[in-house]
């Protein structure tokens, strides 16, 4: 598991010890970093978050300043680390470095456009299975990446058959393939058998009615309006 907030991070590990045998804490790698590029500008290695004690599952750095609560929340400075390093020192000893993952739960606040744009195309294809969501919709425009790094993002996650069928950002490409939902299922109906996909293959397909107002929906939301990275690698953990 990878936690960027420091008190999150405690929590996990405190949990694990008192809840985990020994043998299966040695499954159990609690890692404290945030996810990040390997670019090294001065911005791309910290991130300041938001650390909020009512939803420590929610630490973010687009979070509305009106809302801060200086009792309770804390503002942290998070390191970045790019997947591979992250893998390296979680991947156990008898496993050679670069096994693939199996399946990748992404439902982190945003870091999904860090994460998926900076792995390589081969790295990425080789992950079984992506469960999570994409958080465009919900991003202040000032906080937002750049239209590019989200298109980007998006066309690969939603590939995956439940970023297509609840993420709104994956009916920007409706003929999009998406995979199966179970890693290695054969997509063919096979004769006296049930198909993978019961004739859902595309997004548009998957996706459904989800997909009636997007156009509207991407225009609301900026989908396609976001010039560059400046708001979101501005060292703030608020939406100003």
């Amino acid at each position: 598991s990878i936690e960027p907030a420091s008190p999150s991070w405690l929590i996990q590990n405190i949990n694990y010890r008192c809840n985990l045998s020994h043998t299966q804490l040695q499954y159990i790698h609690p890692i404290l970093a945030g996810v990040g590029t390997k670019h090294h500008d001065d911005n791309d290695s910290m991130m300041k978050m938001l650390w909020r004690p009512s939803e420590t599952t929610a630490t973010r750095n687009w979070n509305p300043e009106n809302n801060f609560d200086f009792a309770s929340d804390l503002e942290l400075v998070v390191h970045l680390r790019t997947l591979r390093a992250i893998l390296a020192e979680a991947t156990p000893e008898d496993l050679p470095l670069g096994t693939p993952i199996s399946v990748l739960n992404l439902d982190c606040e945003g870091c999904e456009y860090n994460l998926i744009p900076s792995m390589h195309e081969t790295s990425f294809n080789s992950i079984g299975v992506i469960l999570g969501r994409t958080n465009w919709g919900y991003i202040p425009v000032i906080k937002k990446p750049s239209s590019v790094r989200a298109r980007e993002t998006h066309e690969r996650v939603c590939t995956h058959y439940n970023f297509a069928k609840r993420c709104k950002e994956c009916c920007d490409f409706p003929s999009l393939e998406v995979k199966p939902r179970l890693h290695g299922a054969n997509t063919e109906k096979e004769e006296g058998g049930d198909g993978a996909f019961e004739g859902e293959r595309s997004v548009a397909e998957v996706a459904g009615d989800m997909c009636n107002d997007f156009e509207k929906w991407a225009k609301e939301s900026k989908l396609r309006d976001i010039p560059d990275d400046y708001g979101w690698d501005e060292m703030s953990a608020f939406a100003h």
